[in-house]
């Protein structure tokens, strides 16, 4: 009975380490595309007279994998926030960059059945 016990354990702490390296790594992708995107908004001034370039603007914008599978959306949710969404290659959404009804920032991180495994909130 022990040694069942002690697998279970073991198996415990294993996809507790994953979920945490997951939640770093997802994390940190979601700060490296913010960045990303500040630079590409910074640099969208002409550097000859300083006039900002016209700008794109749009409701959603879905980027898609070689199937068609919406990979990254970035849209504006029913409340008039905007939000950001990751899914995996079959379309499950695997990170929500978003705000909550208080107002806040929030960071949920979802298993493969859509359940939200670590939540970060600004308070």
């Amino acid at each position: 009975m022990t040694a069942t016990v002690d697998s279970v354990d073991a198996r415990l702490r294993a996809l507790e380490t994953a979920n945490r390296r997951l939640f770093v790594v997802v994390v940190g992708l979601g700060v490296l595309f913010l960045a990303g995107l500040g630079l590409l908004l910074a640099g969208q001034v002409d550097a000859d007279d300083g006039v900002p370039l016209p700008a794109l603007q749009a409701r959603s914008l879905d980027i898609v994998n070689e199937d068609g599978k919406t990979v990254v959306h970035l849209g504006v949710r029913s409340s008039g926030a905007g939000g950001l969404w990751l899914t995996d290659a079959e379309g499950r959404r695997m990170l929500k960059l978003n705000q909550t009804v208080e107002g806040t920032g929030r960071i949920a991180i979802l298993d493969a059945t859509g359940r939200e495994v670590q939540v970060l909130t600004a308070e």
